[in-house]
């Protein structure tokens, strides 16, 4: 059997080996019996059942943190467009809010047009 089998896959072949194991317990070596392969398959179903719960709970925790993050965003936005329209774009205030003045934005840069050959 592989090492990278999915947990789909090894609780199918746990469920087949909790039915073939009591006809071959016999011939199985000391210290493996069905009612101690019993536990360690419930073991494997509990950890399972556990790790699908917490990824839940991360989803939904992942999910409201992109939320919050979008609505604070969006308030930041408001804030500066405020800040602009209330004193100017290009005031020291504007750029303590994170905006860029006007003054300082870069001015753009035009080819100068090429004379044609007569």
């Amino acid at each position: 059997m592989s090492n990278h089998t999915s947990e789909a896959d090894l609780v199918a072949t746990v469920a087949n080996m909790a039915k073939l194991l009591p006809q071959i317990a016999a011939a199985l070596p000391d210290g493996i019996t069905p009612k101690s392969f019993a536990t360690e398959a419930e073991r494997l179903g509990g950890s399972i059942a556990a790790v699908q719960v917490i990824n839940q709970k991360r989803k939904g925790a992942i999910a409201e943190k992109r939320a919050t993050v979008k609505e604070v965003k969006h308030l930041l936005k408001r804030i500066r467009e405020g800040v602009k329209g209330h004193y100017g774009d290009d005031s020291v205030e504007y750029s303590l809010v994170g905006g860029k003045r006007l003054s300082e934005r870069k001015k753009p840069v035009r080819k100068p047009k090429v004379q044609k050959a007569a």
